[in-house]
């Protein structure tokens, strides 16, 4: 398994999600908006940790918190937090990183 490159995507992903969440608005920002970093922030542990647990079960684990993920940019696309270009790109992103954990 490349635990570098599933790390590297994850990290990207990161690295798009905090100046998107930033613009949201700001009265209506909070909850969505940290829904989202927790989330992320707990795919990127789970992917540290997966070199050591990499089973069946963990991957699941870490694939259903991606559709999470998915389902909660799917909102913001929905409410017009981020574009459809931008969900376009996360959503793609997501899935190319289900697809290198998918056994």
């Amino acid at each position: 398994m490349a635990y570098k490159i599933l790390f590297q995507k994850v990290y990207d992903l990161l690295k798009w999600v905090y100046p998107a969440i930033g613009k949201f608005p700001k009265q209506k920002r909070l909850v969505l908006s940290q829904r989202i970093e927790v989330t992320c922030i707990r795919i990127l542990e789970m992917i540290i940790d997966l070199s050591e647990k990499d089973t069946r079960d963990y991957r699941k684990k870490i694939i259903h918190e991606i559709n999470k993920l998915q389902i909660l940019f799917r909102l913001c696309k929905d409410i017009s937090y981020i574009t459809f270009r931008q969900y376009e790109f996360v959503s793609s992103l997501l899935t190319e990183i289900s697809q290198l954990l998918d056994p």
